[in-house]
């Protein structure tokens, strides 16, 4: 592999950072979108539904008390009774104010004018009911309860009932909104750890096959070195990773050290070849020393014989001279004949130089045949 490993640590470390952002990013969202749903049902879905049901209530109770007000004679208990109606209708009124705030789309606003207008009507009716129970015409009242206030109630009522409906689906299609972005925000988080884990241990996998596998072979090899001394060997390096330089730096290890031992060797064989010298060297030292001796008991004989020698011709010598001046004699002798045979003429005469020359040669025959004694 061309990356490092290193480069594929920090990827992998990378992948797991992502992988937990995005678990805690969809997290958050669905946490986010979660929340909103229960706002919306806290601050406006039950408010609604709330005021709506208040509303229906309190025109109940306005109803009870219109037949109440029919049903008295009294002033005074008349009077109390407009004061609890006058009260319900603040309140209904209050409530209106209230959930005209709380409208949150068209259907609900259409819905809430539709209320209105019931609403009303039902006060119109109410109030035309009222006059008439103060004047204590109570048959008319009657009649126009029966006639007017109870069927604009009771429309009031299927109205108020249908919004509180729409508004109730609405709650229910949040909370089903809600629980379907948790379920989703839940699955994508199961899937993003997934994704992560598998990413996360397949880099591991390729991480560890990738380090084992160059640490086996860096091993092997160095085991076959350690045990053959084959320094010739060497770790393959493919790879462009820590291993691979690794491994580089190894062969050139071994290269080096294959040079050194190549010098060891070369050296060794240089003084072995040196020694060999040297002990043919000592083995001819030692033959000349033994010539050299035996040279030297020959000289001393020799010289031995030299003396002798010397001696023996220092006694010729004597004997030489010896005979020389017996010679000299002999030739004095013979050169006073010779000149005398020279002065005699005829036809003997014998010329004196041939004369001379044969007695000296005489002379040499006697001393050289005359033995030397020793």
């Amino acid at each position: 592999m061309k990356t490092s490993i290193a480069t594929r640590i920090w990827l992998m470390t990378a992948i797991g950072a992502f992988a937990l952002i995005a678990v805690g990013l969809i997290g958050f969202l669905g946490t986010k979108k979660l929340q909103s749903a229960i706002l919306t049902i806290n601050n406006e879905t039950i408010p609604s539904t709330t005021a709506i049901d208040d509303i229906k209530s309190q025109t109940f109770l306005t109803r009870v008390n219109a037949l109440r007000h029919t049903l008295v004679i009294e002033s005074s208990r008349k009077e109390v009774i407009d004061k609890e109606i006058a009260a319900s209708r603040a309140f209904i009124d209050k409530r209106l104010q209230e959930y005209e705030k709380l409208v949150n789309d068209e259907t609900d606003k259409k819905m809430f004018a539709e209320d209105r207008k019931l609403y009303a009507v039902y006060l119109e009716a109410l109030e035309k009911l009222l006059d008439l129970s103060r004047q204590n015409d109570n048959a008319f009242a009657r009649v126009t309860l029966d006639k007017d206030v109870d069927p604009a109630a009771e429309k009031l009522r299927a109205a108020l009932e249908a919004h509180q409906k729409y508004t109730r689906e609405q709650a229910a299609a949040t909370g089903k909104a809600s629980e379907v972005a948790a379920t989703r925000s839940a699955g994508l988080s199961g899937i993003t750890i997934l994704l992560g884990v598998i990413a996360i241990s397949l880099i591991g996998a390729v991480i560890g096959r990738s380090v084992v596998k160059g640490l086996t072979t860096v091993q092997n090899t160095v085991e076959r070195i350690e045990g053959e001394l084959d320094f010739s060997l060497r770790v393959p390096a493919k790879n462009k990773d820590e291993l691979g330089k690794m491994a580089t730096a190894l062969n050139r290890l071994l290269e080096r050290l294959q040079a050194s031992l190549g010098d060891i060797a070369n050296s060794a064989a240089k003084v072995a070849q040196a020694s060999t010298r040297m002990n043919e060297t000592s083995d001819q030292l030692a033959s000349s020393s033994s010539a050299q001796s035996t040279a030297a008991a020959n000289m001393a004989s020799s010289v031995q014989e030299l003396t002798l020698s010397i001696a023996h011709v220092g006694g010729r010598a004597d004997d030489t001279r010896q005979a020389t001046a017996e010679a000299g004699a002999l030739a004095t002798a013979g050169g006073a004949w010779s000149m005398r045979r020279c002065s005699i003429s005829g036809p003997l005469r014998i010329p004196c130089s041939r004369r001379q020359s044969a007695s000296a040669s005489w002379a040499r025959r006697a001393i050289v045949s005359r033995p030397l004694s020793r």
